[in-house]
C-alpha cells in the first residue's frame, strides 16, 4: 500500500518542491493547483511513482466543497498506509493599507487562504476519519501570523485565522477515535514569487520593503528546494512532533 500526500499550491513554490522530494518513494501524491506542472508530472513518470493533478481554484469556495468532494471520490480508489494534507496554497496580495484595499481583493485572498483550507481539510477528514491509518494535517503557517505588518492586513488576518483553525481542529481531533495529527508550519523566509512580489511593491504599500530587499541582496533566502526538502525529511511523518504543534522550520534547518 502507498502513502497518500495532497498538497495545495503544487504547481510552483514550496509545493512544487515539497511534491518534487516526494517522487521516486512508495507514494500517491496529488497536486492541487490552479495551474498545471507538467514538469511535476515527468518527474514522476520517470521515478515510476504516481502524480495526480486536480485543477481547483481555492477561491471559488461557493463550488469548492461540491468538486473537491467528487475529485476525491475518483482519486481515493485504494487503500493507503497513511495519508497526508499539505495546505500550502497562498495568497499574498493584497499588499497596501488596509483604508486602500477593495472588496473582491479582500474576499479572494481570504477564500484562498482561509475558507477554502477549512473547506478542503473538512472534506479530506471525513474520507479518511474513520480508517485507523495514521493521519496528518500540515498548514504553512508565517510569522504573520503572530505580528502585524503594516500593508499585509489580510495575509496577518489570514495566517492568524489558519493558525487558530489548526489549534481548534487538533482539539477536535484530540477526541476522535482514529485522530488526525494537526501542525501548523512556518517555513521562514523563501525566495518564492511571493517575495518577487514583495520587492517590487513601493514604501507607501509596505513600509518594510526594505528588510526584505536587504534579505535578498545578501542571499540569506532559503530556497524552496531546500526547505522542501527539510519539510519532506523532517516533519512529514515525524512522530516525535505531537498534535498541535506550531513549528519553525528555521529550527530544522540550523538558522
Amino acid at each position: 500500500m502507498k502513502n497518500l500526500y495532497v498538497i495545495t499550491g503544487s504547481s510552483r513554490g514550496i509545493g512544487e518542491a515539497i511534491a518534487k522530494n516526494l517522487a521516486g518513494e512508495n507514494n500517491h501524491v496529488i497536486g492541487i493547483a490552479r495551474t498545471q506542472n507538467t514538469n511535476l508530472e515527468k518527474l514522476y513518470s520517470q521515478k515510476g511513482s504516481r502524480f495526480d493533478f486536480l485543477e481547483v481554484d481555492l477561491s471559488d469556495v461557493n463550488n469548492l466543497e461540491t468538486e473537491i468532494e467528487s475529485l476525491f471520490k475518483d482519486k481515493f480508489s485504494e487503500n493507503y498506509n497513511s495519508v497526508t494534507l499539505v495546505n500550502n496554497a497562498g495568497l499574498l496580495e493584497p499588499i497596501d493599507q488596509i483604508i486602500n484595499t477593495k472588496a473582491k481583493d479582500v474576499i479572494k485572498h481570504m477564500n484562498v487562504n482561509l475558507t477554502g483550507l477549512m473547506i478542503l481539510t473538512a472534506s479530506f477528514l471525513r474520507h479518511f476519519q474513520d480508517q485507523n491509518i495514521p493521519k496528518e494535517v500540515v498548514s504553512i503557517s508565517s510569522g504573520a501570523a503572530y505580528n502585524p505588518y503594516t500593508g499585509w492586513g489580510s495575509y496577518c488576518s489570514s495566517k492568524a485565522g489558519s493558525l487558530m483553525f489548526s489549534k481548534v481542529l487538533a482539539e477536535e481531533q484530540s477526541m476522535q477515535k482514529h485522530p488526525a495529527k494537526v501542525v501548523s508550519l512556518a517555513p521562514g523566509v523563501v525566495e518564492t514569487e511571493m517575495q518577487r512580489t514583495i520587492r517590487s511593491k513601493n514604501e507607501n504599500q509596505f513600509p518594510n520593503i526594505d528588510k526584505f530587499i536587504e534579505l535578498k541582496e545578501k542571499g540569506i533566502l532559503y530556497t524552496t528546494d531546500h526547505v522542501g526538502q527539510t519539510i519532506v525529511q523532517e516533519i512529514l511523518g515525524n512522530k516525535d512532533i505531537t498534535n498541535g504543534a506550531e513549528i519553525d522550520l528555521r529550527d530544522y534547518q540550523g538558522g
